[in-house]
């Protein structure tokens, strides 16, 4: 009797703990929300360059611009750190990370192998609202030839949120998120030496393709399409970067 007392006391602690887990997992909380709002506006900036790389990144501004307090920021920069977009070091502070050529190309390498694992990897089946959502993008990208640095930049995040979706594998989706904002924060940087023409000839082609594909229902052709647009950008980066080098 006191045998199953203690395992009825066991299953029930494992429960709550398991109801814990799931909170913070699922956590909706004003100050999560503020996190992330200024986690990925600083993101943001320091794929569109306004933050340069190698860059001093100053804490106390920041906190003042966003009215909280230093705590958060410091947060956001220990995960930036871990995605590879800045650093820190001792006696200068937080930094935005160099872009340097063959560690650019090794991620782009990186994220092209995995982009084939999207249908690969017993991926996610497609809700309905992640299509209209598509399908939105796609009527926005072919009605503008004329879209700025900033209006590029939401496209390519939306449609790469949307290829995030279908990834059912936590560790997969982690992984690629960070090479993605990784390789996009170069093709930024080589943006000067493009015209916004190409760059969005090449976001509506993907966009179109994606599209055609998940009214397929066809996972499989997303990642080779990904893969394909990410070896249209590695060849053409390398042009670049040679042409410096």
């Amino acid at each position: 009797m006191q045998e199953e007392y203690r395992l009825s006391n066991k299953l029930e602690t494992i429960n709550a703990v398991d109801e814990i887990s799931e909170s913070f997992l699922i956590d909706t909380s004003p100050w999560r929300s503020r996190f992330d709002f200024v986690y990925r506006e600083i993101r943001r900036r320091i794929v569109l360059l306004d933050y340069l790389p190698e860059s001093k990144l100053d804490i106390k501004n920041i906190s003042e611009e966003f009215k909280i307090s230093r705590t958060p920021i410091r947060s956001v920069m220990q995960r930036l750190e871990r995605e590879g977009l800045v650093m820190t070091k001792h006696g200068v502070g937080t930094i935005v990370t160099g872009i340097i050529p063959s560690q650019s190309r090794d991620a782009i390498q990186l994220r092209l192998h995995l982009a084939t694992l999207i249908g690969e990897s017993d991926p996610k089946p497609i809700d309905l609202i992640s299509l209209e959502g598509l399908e939105l993008l796609n009527n926005r990208t072919q009605n503008n030839n004329n879209m700025s640095q900033s209006e590029l930049y939401k496209c390519y995040e939306q449609l790469h949120e949307f290829k995030c979706k279908l990834i059912s594998s936590d560790l997969l989706r982690e992984t690629y998120d960070q090479m993605y904002y990784r390789t996009v924060r170069v093709w930024f940087f080589y943006m000067k030496q493009l015209t916004l023409a190409e760059l969005s000839e090449s976001i509506k082609t993907d966009v179109s393709q994606t599209l055609n594909a998940a009214k397929r229902d066809d996972i499989r052709a997303i990642g080779f399409i990904t893969r394909n647009a990410i070896s249209a950008m590695l060849h053409r980066l390398n042009l670049l970067m040679m042409a410096e080098e």
